[in-house]
């Protein structure tokens, strides 16, 4: 079984650092969602592998990227199966991260 799903972009008009608090940055910004977007795609597989394609795909490194992150995070703190394949398409105009 597939599930996918659309991941919009954003535009950041503005992005203000308040303060920090608790360890977290207070933020105060302005942004605007425009209609374009990645598609993300998970199935099961007997091994982690993430697929990047697209226009752009070449430009993200899969070791430091935000879905790596976090599923890295999920497996060592909740105990869940890293034996996914997700199939990113990238779609946006992106230099860096997820």
């Amino acid at each position: 079984m597939k599930i996918s799903k659309k991941s919009y972009a954003k535009i950041n008009i503005f992005l203000k650092i308040l303060g920090e608090k608790d360890g977290f940055h207070q933020l105060e910004s302005a942004l605007a969602f425009i209609d374009l977007h990645d598609e993300i795609s998970v199935k099961k597989s007997t091994k982690f592998f993430l697929k990047i394609r697209g226009e752009f795909a070449e430009k993200i490194n899969i070791e430091e990227n935000l879905f790596t992150k976090i599923l890295e995070y999920f497996v060592k703190n909740f105990g869940i199966s890293k034996n996914l394949v997700p199939d990113l398409e990238v779609v946006r105009a992106m230099q860096q991260n997820l």
